[in-house]
């Protein structure tokens, strides 16, 4: 199976340094990025240190978040349709830092659990929704615009489980666990900027994938 060719024309990089809406893209992306990166590193520690749960259900705190994040994605590209590129990441931030609040509180292990659920429902269409529209968000060709803002992205995978690790060290993990809390509520208020009607038409209303 090949790749879909896309033609570069001469003399032009490969990868340009992200601008003006892409800039903004790509701190939505790093957010939505750094939630995942926080479920995968730090659930069942989470479930583990904070509500004595056994290594089983430790364990399965992230595979109750990834099943979340699965379920919504197959559904991902209706949402976006019927409420709007902007909406949907906007709802989904909120979902998500309802969740990410909902773990720091839970008071026992189905609570915590239910918390990574529900912040994986929130996440699961933010980075996909995001990297579909930004080919619309400026004159870059679109396999640069979506390279350009997935860096970025992926920058919140590689520095927001650390982060919080270090955070952590000088409070405690639950406190840390706020920091996707906040992450949830920055792709609230910047995909207000990040994300326009213009985008959305341009880009469709496929929400691709991760």
């Amino acid at each position: 199976m090949r790749l879909v060719d896309e033609p570069t024309p001469a003399g032009r990089p490969g990868f340009v340094r992200p601008r003006g809406r892409l800039v903004l893209l790509g701190l939505v992306a790093f957010c939505a990025f750094l939630l995942d990166g926080a479920a995968n590193h730090w659930s069942a520690v989470n479930l583990r240190s904070e509500h004595h749960a056994g290594a089983g259900l430790a364990a399965a705190g992230f595979g109750v978040y990834a099943l979340s994040v699965a379920l919504v994605r197959v559904a991902g590209d209706r949402l976006i349709a019927r409420l709007g590129r902007a909406r949907a990441v906007q709802l989904g931030g909120l979902a998500a830092a309802a969740g990410a609040g909902g773990i720091v509180i839970a008071p026992g292990v189905l609570a915590a659990l239910a918390g990574w659920a529900v912040l994986g429902a929130g996440s699961a269409i933010i980075a996909p929704a995001v990297i579909g529209a930004a080919p619309a968000a400026g004159n870059a060709p679109t396999g640069i615009a979506i390279a350009s803002v997935t860096t970025l992205g992926y920058l919140g995978s590689f520095t927001g489980p650390p982060l919080i690790g270090a955070l952590a060290q000088i409070s405690d993990l639950s406190t840390a666990l706020l920091l996707p809390a906040v992450a949830a509520g920055a792709i609230v208020a910047l995909s207000r900027f990040a994300l326009t009607p213009a985008c959305g038409r341009r880009a469709g209303a496929g929400s691709g994938s991760r």
